[in-house]
């Protein structure tokens, strides 16, 4: 999960630190975009965000080299492998006209929350699940994010689950 911020007025998201590895939870995933476990009150899954901030895209892509360097092949690809990706619905990402990444094709149900929307979320696992779930790491993530909105900046959660 990558936190982002960003100033009202601006359109460039920025990370707050780096990913944030929380516990896995499998309840909690199915409140939160229906997957491994699927409810009525289940979060639809909103898609990736187009306009991520450069953590988060890194995070989610395989850089495109002519050849992948030794011990990086499980972050990078050639160019024919990322144009095979296609077939998955991963997009190439292009600058001046080149490739230089492509999205995961092991990453899914990407989603993404304001602060409003994860603490309806916890709510619903409360209400649902016992409040002694999920775990505290949950919580805190979502004081991180109320801390930046208190300090008048836009935030919100962004997501996916990998295969």
């Amino acid at each position: 999960m990558f936190v982002e911020y960003k100033k009202p007025k601006s359109d460039h998201w920025i990370n707050f630190g780096e990913e944030f590895r929380l516990r896995r939870n499998y309840l909690m995933y199915g409140v939160l975009a229906g997957v491994r476990r699927e409810f009525d009150f289940s979060l639809t899954p909103k898609g990736r965000v187009q306009d991520a901030a450069r953590t988060t895209t890194v995070e989610d892509t395989l850089r495109v080299c002519d050849e992948p360097q030794e011990g990086c092949e499980r972050h990078e690809v050639n160019l024919e492998t990322a144009m095979s990706y296609s077939k998955y619905g991963c997009a190439v990402l292009y600058a001046h006209e080149r490739p230089y990444a492509v999205q995961s094709p092991d990453n899914h149900t990407h989603s993404w929350l304001t602060p409003d929307e994860y603490k309806e979320a916890l709510k619903l696992y409360d209400e649902n699940f016992g409040a002694e779930h999920p775990e505290p790491e949950y919580s805190a993530l979502h004081a991180a994010m109320e801390s930046l909105q208190g300090a008048n900046l836009d935030c919100r959660v962004v997501f996916w689950f990998d295969n």
